[in-house]
């Protein structure tokens, strides 16, 4: 899918898919985008470095649900039914792992979503 994108787009990309906690592709990116997949890793400090090792300017955008995705209820089913991990990422843990594996400084972009709004409006009556 990304690469029909990228070509749809005329950007030129490469793409590389691996496993997060044993990534070597040996060489080096501009850039990664670790996008709904690091909160499925039991070992997310090992996946910062590994992740940063293979990075020239040590960018990366990392696109996770929150903490409260450990409690929701289609990941704890997902988690019992299908055996994956589901787990919610901490800034504060990211960060730190991000930082011990030379990524620098960060920012933190947050979208809010209201996943409950509709139970609460009819429990509520509205």
């Amino acid at each position: 899918m990304a690469v029909a994108r990228a070509a749809r787009w005329s950007v030129q990309a490469t793409f590389e898919v691996g496993d997060m906690d044993r990534l070597d592709l040996g060489r080096e990116f501009d850039f990664a985008l670790v996008y709904d997949a690091l909160h499925h890793s039991a070992h997310q400090p090992i996946v910062a470095t590994t992740v940063a090792r293979h990075l020239r300017p040590r960018w990366v955008l990392f696109g996770e649900p929150s903490w409260l995705h450990a409690v929701s209820p289609g990941a704890r089913c997902n988690d019992a039914r299908l055996g994956w991990i589901e787990r919610g990422i901490r800034v504060r843990s990211l960060r730190r792992d991000c930082a011990a594996a030379g990524l620098g400084e960060s920012r933190r972009f947050f979208e809010p979503t209201r996943p409950y709004r509709d139970r609460l409006a009819a429990s509520h009556g509205r």
